[in-house]
């Protein structure tokens, strides 16, 4: 399933990438988490609680910064939990819009179990949201 976003934030690019690409920041911008095991600037490794509507789970989550450039970002996602497996890589590509930076993200996902059939257009809205909250919370 293909999963796409974008989002504007003030700062430079050189910084949201910075920011956006490094997992201690983004923890704690993670509404949900509720155990962090390992937590590096490239790897999260923790549980994270999920709703969909009236459907909620806990997940095994793993993120990885995978690729790292001037302008992008390549995350490499697996979650696994009550809900089913979720598991694919994220590309965040920053740009100057307008003395702004604009976000924006593809990926491809593949889900498994429970997940799979809640729909692409619950899953992606709660991807984005996930997406946006970490935004807002790291460029406030």
């Amino acid at each position: 399933m293909e999963i796409t976003g974008s989002y504007t934030v003030s700062q430079d690019i050189s910084t949201v990438i910075s920011l956006s690409s490094d997992m201690t920041k983004i923890a704690p911008c993670l509404k949900g988490v509720t155990q962090v095991e390992k937590l590096t600037p490239e790897n999260l490794i923790g549980r994270i609680k999920v709703s969909v509507g009236i459907i909620k789970g806990t997940f095994d989550l793993n993120a990885t910064v995978k690729k790292l450039s001037e302008d992008s970002i390549e995350l490499m996602l697996k979650l696994k939990g009550t809900l089913g497996t979720a598991e694919g890589v994220i590309v965040v590509k920053a740009s100057n819009l307008q003395g702004k930076t604009q976000l924006t993200w593809k990926g491809d996902v593949e889900l498994k179990g429970l997940a799979a059939n809640i729909g692409k257009s619950l899953v992606e809205q709660v991807s984005n949201s996930l997406v946006e909250e970490i935004y807002k919370c790291l460029f406030r």
